[in-house]
């Protein structure tokens, strides 16, 4: 039996996002904000929205006109492996298959610097989309974090 796929959205552009393609701070601070990735009141995200962008091996964002809809990176060492991190899509446009492009947006970049070892953090309810694309859990290991004890 095939899996039914989410229609894609053609007017959303996948692009990315770096100095050469920029995009407004605030527009990312927002989707983070409206997302659930960030607490409103949050007043330092302004300063480190930049920061996150130019420490980050990828940026790519889902754009439809000049609205950022969508956004998702990675992080890397640029040798060994890479961390996908804050995949997001907004509300209203969840559901059309921008997740998936923006995913695959970013494998594509680390696969062209041959990078293999591909990892990352499934927030809750949300393994079975990232299976779909090819990740598998990683039996017998944990993640963690640090507490700051």
């Amino acid at each position: 039996m095939l899996e039914k796929r989410p229609p894609s959205n053609p007017y959303v552009r996948i692009g990315r996002i770096d100095k050469h393609n920029p995009v407004s701070f605030q527009q990312v601070v927002n989707l983070y904000k409206n997302t659930g990735w960030l607490e409103s009141h949050d007043r330092q995200s302004d300063t480190w929205v930049p920061i996150l962008i130019a420490g980050s091996l990828c940026c790519f964002g889902a754009f439809h006109d000049k609205k950022l809809v969508g956004f998702g990176r990675a992080i890397s060492d640029t040798v060994s492996d890479a961390y996908i991190q804050d995949v997001m899509v907004s509300d209203s446009y969840r559901g059309q298959g921008l997740g998936r492009r923006i995913v695959n947006a970013i494998l594509e970049e680390l696969r062209s610097r041959h990078i293999n070892w591909i990892g990352l953090i499934s927030t809750p309810g949300t393994a079975e989309f990232y299976r779909r694309l090819g990740f598998t859990s990683l039996r017998g290991h944990v993640p963690m974090r640090f507490s700051g004890k």
